[in-house]
């Protein structure tokens, strides 16, 4: 009985669904991660698969300014088309969004792009993991630098990336709760 049991579930493709924008303000890097999917879906099956099973991408488009939309792709890639990870998005309010209805879904969610801290940080379910740095890595891996390069020019840097960094997670916080989903 086993080795028809090993054989059903090798015949059984494993889904990746990839729920990023491909229209509008980040189209280009929704379409430069589809890009990268496609080549790692590519390689993989090239050598056998994942646990002998084929991978598939199923490929939808979160838009680049409407949560709304972001989360009915994402609760169609994982409701019908019936995923076994999503991935994405590269906007972070879509990219927390998104980790709320996979952890409601029952769903790993990789977030591929959404940098804010947030993703992983307060918003983050047991299902959500990231593939990115985020916004905190990025401004503190570039201060010191900038610091010790030229004080006066970091300091005024710095004084205008932070409250821009800062705005930028209140707004993503902003856009997750106004779209009515609770953490």
């Amino acid at each position: 009985m086993a080795p028809y049991v090993i054989g059903v579930r090798a015949a059984d493709e494993i889904k990746l669904g990839l729920d990023d924008p491909l229209t509008g303000t980040y189209a280009e890097l929704g379409k430069n991660e589809q890009i990268g999917c496609e080549l790692a879906i590519e390689q993989i099956n090239a050598k056998g698969g994942i646990l002998g099973r084929k991978a598939e991408l199923l490929v939808e488009d979160s838009t680049s300014a409407d949560t709304g939309t972001a989360v009915q792709k994402a609760r169609k890639l994982i409701e019908r088309d019936k995923v076994d990870f999503l991935l994405g998005n590269v906007n972070s309010a879509m990219a927390i969004a998104l980790g709320q209805v996979s952890n409601e879904l029952k769903t790993l969610h990789i977030v591929t792009g959404g940098h804010t801290d947030s993703v992983t940080g307060t918003d983050c379910h047991w299902n959500v993991f990231r593939v990115c740095n985020t916004t905190r890595m990025e401004t503190n891996s570039v201060a010191k630098t900038l610091y010790s390069t030229n004080t006066a020019n970091a300091g005024i840097l710095l004084r205008r990336i932070m409250p821009l960094v800062i705005r930028c997670s209140r707004a993503s916080r902003l856009v997750s709760s106004s779209s009515g989903e609770s953490s």
